[in-house]
């Protein structure tokens, strides 16, 4: 999935990548999800019961803290902005106008714009994926270069989660 949005970013296709990230953070919300209310299930039964919840409702079943639940909140209510088009958004589309959701054309802040949003939401996979897994905690502690990446990437869920262990 992180391929496939890479290249959406470098071809100029914001919106798709945009929704691409909105579903990656669902759908590690809803692994996490399940694999905590439903330990010891099978895969397929996870399968069949992934669509009972979505959004704000999914974050609100997890066991994350408020702060945490609420900074989930804001990035999938961001995301969700780029889902789907406004009727403003289409209006000049339907009149005949192309525009940005249906070129392949460089802009730089929507570039960075998912520059953004990408870190952000790895940075709830590996939040997530830490917390599951918080085993690895200890060996996660040692590697500086690890450390100093996710610094200087702004991963601050990871890195306070690091932190407050």
């Amino acid at each position: 999935i992180l391929l496939w949005i890479q290249m959406c970013a470098h071809c100029g296709q914001y919106y798709s990548a945009l929704r691409e990230l909105r579903f990656l953070l669902e759908f590690t919300l809803k692994a996490y999800y399940l694999d905590k209310k439903y330990p010891h299930a099978s895969i397929k039964f996870k399968i069949e019961n992934e669509r009972e919840l979505i959004g704000g409702r999914l974050i609100n079943e997890l066991d994350l803290s408020s702060e945490h639940k609420n900074k989930l909140k804001i990035l999938y209510k961001e995301l969700s902005g780029y889902t789907h088009p406004t009727k403003e958004e289409l209006s000049p589309i339907l009149s005949g106008d192309v525009g940005m959701r249906v070129t392949f054309a460089f802009d730089e802040d929507f570039f960075n714009k998912c520059k953004e949003f990408t870190n952000r939401v790895v940075d709830v996979v590996f939040f997530i994926t830490i917390k599951e897994y918080n085993s690895i905690i200890n060996e996660l502690k040692k590697d500086n270069k690890l450390l100093t990446s996710l610094k200087d990437l702004k991963y601050e869920l990871t890195i306070n989660y690091l932190n407050d262990l």
